[in-house]
């Protein structure tokens, strides 16, 4: 599939060198690149929960989602795995 794109003149330049280094197209080089980034997985930040006081104490001083996810399974799988649930 044909399309255009607009690049800024220095990384233009910088792909047809590494394309030329490398010895293949600037169109196989795009392709390789992007191919690449897509491969990898999307990386997304958690939210950062309000610290949340009991009894005087931090419950879940800035946690992030995935790790208090994270804490409230492995208690569940620990007392599953010993009986308690």
């Amino acid at each position: 599939m044909k399309t255009t794109i607009e690049l800024s003149d220095d990384l233009f330049a910088a792909a047809k060198r590494r394309a030329e280094q490398q010895g293949i197209t600037l169109r196989r080089l795009v392709e390789k690149a992007l191919a690449s980034q897509l491969a990898k997985p999307i990386r997304r930040r958690g939210k950062k929960l309000e610290l949340m006081m009991f009894d005087s104490q931090p419950l879940a001083a800035s946690l992030e989602w995935e790790a208090l996810r994270d804490e409230i399974y492995a208690e569940r799988e620990d007392k599953a795995f010993h009986g308690r649930g």
